[in-house]
Formats: C-alpha cells, structure tokens, sequence
C-alpha cells in the first residue's frame, strides 16, 4: 500500500499552523499542551462558528486549509479519526441529562456531541457528497483510518482527506487525575521524553492530509505502510521492515508503559537515531497524526531538529529517506507508519 501525502496541516501545542518549520522556538507548559489556536473567522463563516465546539474548529479549519493548500476543489473521501471525539460536548450532554432529569433536553447538544459531527462539518462547508467515515477505535482510530485510506486508494479514488483529531477536557483531565494518569502540575513538557516517573502530559491537536494516487507538484513524501506489531518485536524483525534514517518514538515520559515497549526501542539499539514528539503534542489518542504532520515536514525540508533527540550530540543523517513513526496502542501492541521521500 502507498499513497503520497499531497498537503499536510496541523493545529498543535506547538506553532505549527502558521510557523515555520523547524520551529522557532518550543512553547514550554506546565501540567497539560493546550493548542494554539489560529483566528477561526480566516476559514469560517463567524455566524456558524459561534454554534462550533473547540474541536470543531480545529477540525475544520486544519481540513479546508489542507484542501487549499493541495489545490483540490474537494477530495474523493473525508476520514476522520478521534479517540474520544467531541468530548466536551459530550460532557456537557450528560451534564444535562443529569440536570434535567431526563426530560426536555436538547436535541442540539446531542447532536454536537456525536463523533460523525466533525465529518459531517467538514463535508457541509465542500458541499462534498463523496464517501465519509469516522473511525473511533482509542489509541489506534488514526492509524486504522490510515489504512481505510489507503484502500479506497487501492479501489480507484485519487484523493482522500484523513486526519486524526481530539480535544482536551477539564472533567476528563481531573477524571484521570485521580485514576494517576498524569505527572504532577508542575511538570515541565520540554522534559518528558526524558521523564522515568508515573504518569504523562494532556494534549490536543488535529492533523489533516490529503492522500494522492498521484504525486502533486509541491508533495515530497509517501506513506509506504501502515501496521500493527507486538510489543515482542526484536531489533532484527525491525530491521526488515527497511532501512530507516529515523524513528520517531511514541514513548509518553510513564515509565509504567516501557516494559510494553519492543526492546529495539525501549533500548535504542535498533537505528543510530530515535526522536520523540509527545513532549511537543502531548498524550491524546491520535498524536500519531501530529508525528505525520512531523515526518512530512522533515523530508520536506531535508531537517531533524535537535529538540526531538533525546542525545544532541547525536550524528545526524545527511539525508532523510526514510522515517518510522512509532505509537503505543494498547498493552503489548504498536502501531506504526513507514513514510519515505519520494522516489526513493
């Protein structure tokens, strides 16, 4: 399977909508990686936005500027990947229920609070008919709406918008709070790739591209494959999956998900040189796409930056051919996606 990456955006923590990339400078939080938002009213009609929710927004401006920037009118197929969807929303929902008791509730709040409601925003504001789908499977919804993609290309289709998107909550955070699920407020995000304690860092973002059957003028990367592992995988059944310049490592600063890890990664003994990007996105179930949206960026510009390695002293490849990403689903299984420049 093979398509390439046409157009690539990304609302992150992290200046990457408007920015530059390598990035300037990293924006440093304390206790959870909110997204930096861009002025909403440069995409959507402000008399529809006002009625949008936080993730809406970043759904639906990162999807129309990556169709813009790909020079398509509208894509053969929208693909929308989130873990846990509108969840604010959804919150807000059953708050009502709760307060109502049940009775005279509002049709509108269910509504905003389904996960198709992303898809369906998307394809209203295209007037794009073609096919639609939400994948909701927790931390591996991106990757299985990778591969929905990448056969609808196989099928005959020449575009398809995907992307992998989810919002932070406060009634979530505070929930996992309790559950010990995040480091202690005060923790720095610079840092967590580094961290051996409990407990990782909330993030948000949203990252959309078009696949192509075709290569576009400005597309410099493809997606050669998609797929799960066990976490038994040894430094030589890595290696066959091809040669690789750089793995980008899912690892999330809790020490407690390390012994799921395959030993290639866990022990850096598998590629000279492995990177990190949960310290930039934070954890959330599809910050797999914010690490496309990375790869992408670092074939195009032929750059690794230093704020990804672990080892700064590192050597850095001459060339950037080929970059693995690596994402820990669920216990004992990772997902991975192979991205390579074109032509190579």
């Amino acid at each position: 399977m093979k398509a390439f990456i046409n157009s690539a955006k990304a609302i992150s923590p992290q200046d990457t909508f408007y920015g530059l990339f390598p990035l300037n400078k990293l924006n440093t939080y304390m206790g959870q990686l909110t997204a930096i938002e861009p002025n909403y009213k440069d995409f959507i009609n402000p008399m529809k936005l006002r009625r949008m929710s936080h993730i809406i927004r970043m759904g639906l401006a990162t999807a129309l500027t990556c169709i813009k920037d790909a020079g398509i009118e509208k894509p053969d197929g929208i693909i929308s990947a989130t873990g846990w969807g509108c969840l604010a929303d959804t919150f807000d929902f059953l708050d009502e229920i709760k307060d109502k008791k049940e009775v005279a509730l509002s049709p509108a709040t269910f509504i905003q609070s389904t996960h198709n409601t992303i898809g369906g925003h998307i394809a209203l504001s295209l007037d794009c008919q073609e096919y639609n789908s939400v994948v909701v499977n927790h931390k591996s919804s991106f990757e299985q709406g990778l591969i929905e993609a990448l056969l609808l290309i196989i099928e005959g289709k020449e575009s398809i918008l995907v992307g992998g998107l989810d919002e932070l909550s406060q009634k979530d955070i505070e929930l996992k709070r309790q559950a010990n699920y995040w480091k202690d407020k005060d923790f720095k995000n610079i840092s967590l790739f580094k961290s051996n304690s409990h407990g990782t860092l909330p993030g948000e973002g949203a990252a959309y591209f078009i696949l192509g059957k075709k290569k576009s003028t400005y597309c410099t990367s493809q997606i050669d494959d998609v797929y799960f592992l066990s976490a038994e995988l040894s430094a030589s059944e890595l290696g066959e999956q091809g040669n690789f310049d750089l793995i980008l490592s899912g690892y999330n600063g809790d020490k407690r998900v390390l012994a799921g890890y395959p030993e290639a990664i866990a022990t850096n003994t598998f590629v000279p040189l492995i990177g990190y990007y949960k310290h930039l996105c934070g954890e959330y179930d599809t910050a797999s796409s914010f690490a496309l949206w990375l790869a992408d960026q670092m074939i195009k510009t032929q750059q690794i930056p230093i704020y990804l390695l672990s080892d700064v002293g590192c050597k850095i490849p001459l060339q950037i051919n080929r970059i693995l990403i690596h994402h820990y689903t669920e216990p004992d299984q990772h997902a991975f996606i192979v991205v390579s420049k074109t032509g190579t």
